[in-house]
């Protein structure tokens, strides 16, 4: 992995570097079997539809619980909801709703990140959301690894690539360049050009290039509707968006892991495969087009 660009945005390098050491952990890994096994009968238990989640979707009639995601996310989103005090850790659950089909429980894992627990199902999922995030306690003390994972489709190439690294070409010579704060290893967000004031003014979202790694199913990642076309690199499948926040802006989907796709069969089955999604908020398709360009690169490159 090049991190020679991380000299462009010095501020940013603690947070690029605490992410470094996140990116390689298996979120199934902070999951205890047991508690799995007593929401019900799993019919699918590894990677969900973003790099950083984990999915465990339930045989139908087995239990009122569907789905469990399991995510890292920011420690200031397991603020929101009632505290409680859990074998020295605070569990946070979300509250109850009845217009909610799900609810959450936050685990602290260190001082920047949660482990998010959504339980989906119907009536109130809440209890069955604390006692996963309970039961996973022990699990919080480890770094379970992709690389060693059991769990399906967790480890990816994708997990190997830094969402940042384009801004080396595209900030190269440019006047200013910063890292949006953010703690999601698979996502990035960072601004070129000459950006002043609040990252929601008008010419910050100019200057705003969005990059994320995803799981998608091939009707997404290969196919353009309306309003989109299909504008591939080289064998790799690419759809443009142009215009999609915005005029001048762009919205692309990069299907770079087409050729090895994974099955699950749920609902129905659904092959999904390694596919990075890129916005540029000016400059258009071909803005969008060089970060992407360089991002199949980097991908291809990884054995």
């Amino acid at each position: 992995m090049d991190r020679a660009y991380r000299d462009l945005v010095p501020d940013a390098r603690e947070q690029l570097e605490y992410l470094d050491t996140i990116r390689p952990l298996d979120p199934c890994g902070f999951v205890d079997d047991a508690a799995v096994q007593r929401l019900g009968k799993p019919r699918y238990f590894g990677a969900g539809s973003e790099l950083n989640s984990c999915e465990i979707d339930y045989e139908p009639g087995s239990n009122p619980v569907t789905l469990v995601v399991v995510e890292m996310t920011s420690l200031a989103r397991s603020s929101l909801g009632v505290p409680a005090e859990v074998n020295g850790k605070t569990i946070t659950t979300s509250e109850h709703s009845d217009i909610s089909d799900h609810c959450n429980a936050y685990a602290p894992y260190d001082d920047k990140l949660a482990v998010n627990y959504r339980v989906y199902g119907t009536g109130n999922r809440c209890p069955d959301a604390t006692a996963l995030a309970t039961a996973a306690i022990p699990t919080l003390a480890t770094r379970p690894l992709r690389t060693e994972s059991r769990h399906s489709n967790t480890a990816t190439k994708l997990s190997k690539m830094d969402p940042c690294q384009p801004l080396g070409v595209t900030g190269k010579g440019q006047p200013r360049v910063s890292v949006g704060k953010a703690w999601d290893p698979s996502k990035c967000t960072f601004y070129v050009g000459d950006v002043s004031g609040s990252p929601l003014d008008e010419a910050s979202g100019k200057a705003r290039h969005h990059i994320e790694f995803d799981f998608l199913d091939e009707m997404y990642a290969t196919k353009a509707y309306e309003g989109q076309s299909r504008k591939d690199i080289g064998d790799v499948p690419v759809v443009e968006m142009p215009d999609a926040l915005g005029a001048g802006s762009c919205r692309l989907w990069v299907g770079v892991g087409h050729a090895t796709p994974f099955v699950i069969v749920r609902d129905r089955e659904e092959k999904l495969f390694d596919t990075i999604e890129v916005a540029v908020g000016s400059g258009g398709c071909g803005a969008a087009r060089t970060s992407a360009e360089e991002l199949v690169r980097i991908y291809q490159a990884i054995e």
